[in-house]
């Protein structure tokens, strides 16, 4: 996971962050993630049910998120930074607001290790604690079924 991992970065002034997100996660081409969601008939920006459909037709499933709302905002800040620990090792797509745009959100990749940021203006390799993050989804590879 993290640190043998490339971060992918989606074009400046795109709405693809979530489609960079998921060609991230799964290990695929951003291409090959968006011949799908035009496919299923979605258009960026993509919203989180997209999202959870999307992962699942590439193999994947995600688990129970958090969602920070204004009034559990004071706990989350405090849970953020210790958040990392038990989170080691676990894929997840975050979503947080956006740095760039005023009033709007950007989904990121927790790699297991560190923060994988799909805009061409963010740092590499991240700390969780460094974002406002909005909701924390656990992502998980479906195994194949063997026959």
């Amino acid at each position: 996971m993290g640190g043998l991992m490339k971060t992918l970065k989606q074009k400046s002034g795109s709405s693809n962050c979530v489609a960079v997100v998921i060609a991230m996660m799964t290990d695929t081409s951003v291409v090959k993630v968006e011949d799908l969601t035009h496919s299923l008939g979605f258009k960026a920006p993509y919203n989180d049910f997209q999202f959870i459909r999307i992962v699942f037709d590439l193999g994947f499933t995600v688990g129970y998120g958090l969602e920070v709302t204004d009034s559990s905002k004071a706990d989350w800040d405090a849970y953020a930074q210790a958040i990392e620990v038990p989170v080691w090792n676990q894929l997840a797509y975050v979503v947080v607001k956006s740095e760039v745009v005023e009033g709007q959100t950007h989904a990121v990749f927790w790699d297991g290790q560190s923060v994988r940021d799909p805009s061409p203006q963010a740092a590499d390799e991240r700390k969780l604690s460094e974002y406002d993050i909005e909701k924390f989804v656990p992502v998980f590879a479906v195994p194949e079924e063997e026959n």
